[in-house]
């Protein structure tokens, strides 16, 4: 899934032996940037891989974060691929820093960099716009569930006739503002007098 993926790449994000040598280099507050954006997608990820996607624009954008995200692995392995290791870890960030043979990569890595906050900036354009549809679909699915329940109600209430009266003067003591303090209503009678018809008019209204 995407999300395993974005996931996997925040943690090398923020190894520590990473964060140290981006530090060092000057470009941590570049690559905080990314996985700051990584994690807001990483968090709409989380709703989208729980979705049986079948629209052709939620599947694109899937696999353009999952793209990105290798894209950023990718780029951060190999510039950690030209950092000596030997004799310690700060000594070796140290030396390395005053070799003029690792200031093209450092470049390389600054422009690679740039070029995936651009990808992730459009990729959290497009997921705005994903959302706000996923956020209509829903309230569509909402209202079509309430539309059907409510056709429902009135197909399944009884016609049954002389509760108007007694329904709206219990609707107006539920909905009576100066009431203080909200009380139980209680709806007696002998058995067969339509007690539980005059309950469910007032509930379906109410």
């Amino acid at each position: 899934m995407a999300e395993s993926v974005v996931g996997f790449v925040l943690d090398k994000l923020g190894n520590a032996f990473v964060q140290e040598v981006l530090r060092l280099y000057g470009v941590s507050s570049k690559v905080d940037k990314v996985a700051r954006e990584l994690e807001r997608i990483r968090a709409f990820l989380k709703d989208v891989d729980n979705r049986r996607l079948v629209d052709a624009g939620q599947k694109l954008w899937v696999w353009e974060v999952r793209d990105v995200a290798y894209r950023i692995e990718d780029v951060i392995d190999t510039f950690l691929s030209r950092v000596p290791q030997a004799n310690g870890f700060m000594a070796s960030v140290s030396r390395v820093l005053t070799i003029p043979k690792n200031i093209p990569a450092l470049h390389k890595l600054g422009k690679e960099i740039d070029e995936i906050e651009a990808r992730l900036e459009e990729i959290e354009r497009s997921r705005l716009r994903l959302d706000t549809r996923i956020l209509g679909e829903a309230i569509e699915v909402d209202n079509t569930r309430l539309v059907r329940r409510l056709m429902d109600l009135d197909r399944d209430e009884p016609d049954i006739f002389g509760f108007d009266k007694d329904r709206e003067k219990l609707v107006g003591m539920l909905l009576d503002e100066r009431a203080t303090r909200r009380s139980v209503i209680s709806i007696v009678g002998t058995g067969g007098l339509g007690k539980t018809t005059l309950a469910r008019k007032v509930y379906n209204w109410y």
